[in-house]
């Protein structure tokens, strides 16, 4: 029985809103569509460059990457906005040396 049941549920036409539940489907991105990738590259290359001339450490592509993910752009106003909190992936004292240069603020450091 169970069966013959598939065997009609197969059969049975997609409805308007089985179309709709595809439509809804998540697609992969083509691949001639690297215009969005290549600015993202540069963005983080330009970040890194910026950082290296403020704290040169191997560790500025890791830091350049995140802080690009977070839409930090060293020419950009918006940089008064950052929280020290938003450093937490630097190691200790990177983030402080950082915040301040960015803030020029101190921050309390209390852990």
């Amino acid at each position: 029985a169970s069966l013959l049941l598939q065997q009609q549920q197969q059969q049975v036409p997609p409805t308007p809103d089985d179309q709709r539940r595809q439509d809804l489907v998540v697609k992969e991105p083509s691949s001639t569509n690297t215009i969005p990738d290549q600015q993202q590259q540069q963005q983080v290359e330009m970040v890194q460059a910026w950082l290296t001339d403020m704290l040169p450490t191997p560790y500025n592509r890791d830091y350049a990457q995140k802080l690009v993910s977070i839409g930090f752009d060293p020419n950009c106003v918006s940089q008064c906005e950052l929280q020290f909190d938003d450093l937490s992936f630097m190691k200790v004292l990177h983030q402080r040396y950082v915040y301040k240069e960015i803030t020029g603020e101190e921050h309390s450091w209390k852990p």
